[in-house]
C-alpha cells in the first residue's frame, strides 16, 4: 500500500464523522455473494484498508454471527479511531497490515472487502494477495462511493475547484476499470457490477467537516492556506445550497464482486 495511511492518519476523526456509509442495496448484494459460497455461511472477512472501520461495521451488521470480521488497517491513528468508534459487542478486530501482505496462510479467508481504498493499493499486488488467501468459492468485493460531478453542477464547481488549487490533482484519478482488471486475474470467477445511484442532503458544514477529512483538500491547504480554504469552499458550497444551508450530493455507489475459483 502506499502512504496513504500516514497521509490520512491526522484526519481520522473528521474522516469517521463525515464520509459517507454505503447504500442497503449494496451491502445486501455482498452478504448474499459471501453467502452464496462453499463455506457453509461461515468463516472469516476482512476489511482491507479498513480506516476508520465505516464499512467494517456496515459488513459487521450485515453478516450472520458466524461470520469472524476483522478490519486490517496500517494508519496508526485511523486504527485507533475505528476501535473507538465500534462498540465492544460488535467482536470486530482491527490489526496493522496492508493489503498487499495480509497475515493470514493461504486459502484462510471466506471474504475480502475493500471499501474506498482500492486506488491507494498496488493493485495487482493486491490482486494476488486475496487470491493466496482466498478459499476456493469465496468472495473478493470492491466498493466505491463516487461523487457524481457528471451529473451535479455543485460537484462539477468543485471538482474544478480541487483541480485548480491542488498539484497534480485530476478528477478521475479512480477512473481505472476494476471489472476488467478483476477479469484479467487467473482464478477468479467475476460477476457484473452493480451501480446504485443516490442522494446524500448535507449541511453546508458538514460538507465542509467531510472535505477537511481528505487528503486532496489537504494539499489545497498547503497552497492556500486553512483559514482561506474553509472560506473559499463554505461561499461555493452555499453559493448552491437552499434557504436552509443544505446541500444534496449525489453518490454513484459501485460493487464489483468476483468468487475464487482453483486453487
Amino acid at each position: 500500500m502506499s502512504g496513504a495511511g500516514s497521509e490520512f492518519d491526522k484526519l481520522a476523526v473528521d474522516y469517521d464523522r463525515h464520509r459517507p456509509s454505503y447504500p442497503h442495496q449494496l451491502m445486501g448484494a455482498l452478504r448474499e455473494h459471501l453467502e452464496a459460497g462453499n463455506h457453509a455461511g461461515r468463516g472469516v472477512v476482512v476489511d482491507a484498508g479498513a480506516g476508520t472501520g465505516i464499512a467494517t461495521r456496515l459488513l459487521r451488521h450485515s453478516l450472520d454471527e458466524r461470520f469472524q470480521v476483522i478490519g486490517l488497517e496500517p494508519g496508526e491513528s485511523m486504527r485507533r479511531q475505528a476501535t473507538e468508534s465500534t462498540e465492544p459487542g460488535l467482536n470486530i478486530t482491527y490489526i496493522q497490515a496492508t493489503a498487499e501482505n495480509m497475515p493470514f496462510s493461504d486459502g484462510a479467508l471466506s471474504g475480502v472487502i475493500v471499501a474506498q481504498a482500492v486506488q491507494w493499493f498496488d493493485r495487482p499486488a493486491f490482486y494476488r494477495e486475496a487470491n493466496r488467501v482466498l478459499l476456493p468459492g469465496g468472495t473478493l468485493a470492491i466498493l466505491q462511493n463516487n461523487r457524481d460531478w457528471r451529473a451535479s453542477p455543485f460537484l462539477d464547481a468543485y471538482e474544478a475547484f480541487l483541480e485548480q488549487n491542488s498539484p497534480a490533482y485530476d478528477r478521475n484519478y479512480r477512473a481505472f476499470d476494476i471489472h476488467t482488471e478483476l477479469r484479467a486475474v487467473d482464478g477468479l470467477a467475476v460477476d457484473p457490477p452493480v451501480f446504485i445511484g443516490w442522494e446524500r442532503p448535507m449541511t453546508v458544514e458538514g460538507f465542509i467537516g467531510m472535505t477537511r477529512s481528505s487528503s486532496r483538500l489537504q494539499q489545497v491547504v498547503r497552497q492556500l492556506g486553512e483559514d482561506k480554504t474553509v472560506t473559499v469552499v463554505r461561499d461555493l458550497v452555499r453559493s448552491f445550497a437552499d434557504t436552509d444551508d443544505i446541500i444534496s450530493v449525489r453518490y454513484q455507489s459501485e460493487v464489483y464482486l468476483a468468487r475464487r475459483t482453483i486453487r
